[in-house]
This record gives C-alpha cells, sequence and structure tokens, in this order.
C-alpha cells in the first residue's frame, strides 16, 4: 500500500474523510465517527497521547462502516485522532486532527469485608461519592478467574451470597460503576465455608464467624463418649440340702 499521497488528480478533493468526530464514551473509551469517502474500501485511524510530541500510531483498520470505538484507555486522559482513506490500495492523506478526553472513573470501593455464617457470605463496604452502584465479583482461591455475581444499587453496600458450597476457598471484590465506566477492583477478602454437616449431629462443624482473608476452618471437637458400665457378675445360687 502507497501511504498519503493525492498524486492521482482523481482522488483531490474527495480523499480526506470529512466531519471527523472524537467524544469520551466513558473512563477508558472514546468513539470515532466521520463522513463516508467515495470509493473507499477502508479506513485507517492512527492515534497519539500528546500532540505534538508523539509520533502516530496506527490503531485500526476499519472495513465496514465509519465508526470506530477505541478502548482499554487511562481516565482523565486527552487523545488525538486522525483518520485516513484507503482507495484504490492507496492511503490517502488523514483527516484533520480531533481530540477527546475520558472521563474520570469513579472511586474505588475500600474496606471491603466478610462476614460468614454456615454457607451463606455477607459482604459489605465503605460507601464512595459519585457512583451508581456496585457489581460484586467472585473468584476461587488461587484461580485469578472473577466472574460477576451481582449487582447493587446506589448507595447499597451490602451483598449476600448464598450460592456456595461446603469446604470451598471463595475470595470477592467490588467495582463502582457510574455512567463514566467502572473503577479499579476493591481490595480482594477471602473465606472459606465450613465443611459438610457431621453425619452423627447432622450440623456443620465449626459454627464460628469467618473473616476476610482467613479461612474459616474451625472444627468442632468430637464428643466424648461415656465409657460403656460393666456389667455386674452375676450372684452365685447355692443350693440348700433338704434334711431327710
Amino acid at each position: 500500500m502507497v501511504p498519503y499521497t493525492t498524486t492521482d488528480t482523481d482522488f483531490e478533493g474527495r480523499t480526506v474523510p470529512g466531519r471527523v468526530v472524537a467524544n469520551s464514551r466513558s473512563a477508558t473509551a472514546i468513539t470515532l465517527v466521520w463522513a463516508t469517502v467515495r470509493g473507499a474500501t477502508a479506513y485507517q485511524v492512527e492515534r497519539r497521547a500528546e500532540q505534538p510530541q508523539d509520533i502516530w500510531q496506527s490503531i485500526a483498520t476499519v472495513e465496514q462502516g465509519t465508526t470506530y470505538i477505541d478502548t482499554g484507555l487511562e481516565a482523565d486522559t486527552t487523545y488525538y485522532y486522525r483518520v485516513a482513506a484507503e482507495i484504490e490500495e492507496v492511503l490517502a492523506l488523514p483527516s484533520d486532527v480531533v481530540s477527546a478526553t475520558t472521563s474520570i472513573s469513579p472511586p474505588t470501593a475500600t474496606s471491603l469485608t466478610v462476614n460468614e455464617t454456615g454457607t451463606t457470605i455477607e459482604l459489605t463496604w465503605l460507601d464512595v461519592a459519585d457512583e451508581t452502584g456496585y457489581r460484586i465479583e467472585r473468584s476461587l482461591h488461587g484461580t485469578g478467574e472473577w466472574i460477576s455475581i451481582g449487582t447493587t444499587g446506589q448507595d447499597v453496600t451490602v451483598y449476600v451470597d448464598d450460592a456456595l458450597s461446603p469446604g470451598v476457598n471463595y475470595e470477592y471484590r467490588i467495582v463502582t460503576t457510574n455512567a463514566s465506566g467502572e473503577s479499579a477492583p476493591s481490595n480482594v477478602v477471602s473465606v472459606k465455608i465450613n465443611g459438610p454437616a457431621s453425619p452423627s449431629t447432622g450440623e456443620s462443624p465449626g459454627s464460628g464467624n469467618g473473616s476476610a482473608s482467613i479461612e474459616n476452618t474451625t472444627t468442632s471437637p468430637a464428643s466424648e463418649e461415656t465409657p460403656a458400665s460393666e456389667d455386674t457378675p452375676a450372684t452365685e445360687e447355692t443350693s440348700t440340702e433338704e434334711s431327710p
């Protein structure tokens, strides 16, 4: 592909994408839109973070449509963009430079704690400003694979998880959400659920509360059985002879 040329007079005046607009989509994403260029088979999107010190980097080739969403960006950061049309394997001159600033991420939830009762977990954390809700994530200890298990509304800082299995060590974290996007995850807490019920009593061993980052592995001591009493020896019967 020949980059940035207008030597073909047929291209002049219609190769540069017009009406390029960049808008912040969230704390980590920016949306770009531009006008269609006649005869274009693709568009190259370029970005740089500083104007004008940084060099331009090609971040995407858009073959369908005239919209691109740039994700994975830093919050509260300004990014600069330009778009070039590809026509007959020739990359024409780029558009005017546009910019957008990502929004500020919501604050991270803090002081996440966990309380365990039987096979039920109650999570609590401190409320933060400018949030519209929270997402609760759970992972099996040591796997690093987080899944979303629920959400709460604005200012709700308690969540109960009862879909648990005895003997398993779970980890939890909280993500703050608002219109700008999501925060970084909170601190991680872990708890190990009490073991299965005792066959003799039907009760789960270790009924005490678990605590964050501490495995709740307390088990009740085995019940002391009273030794069986020894049988009293049988009394010997004495036969009495009758006098003749």
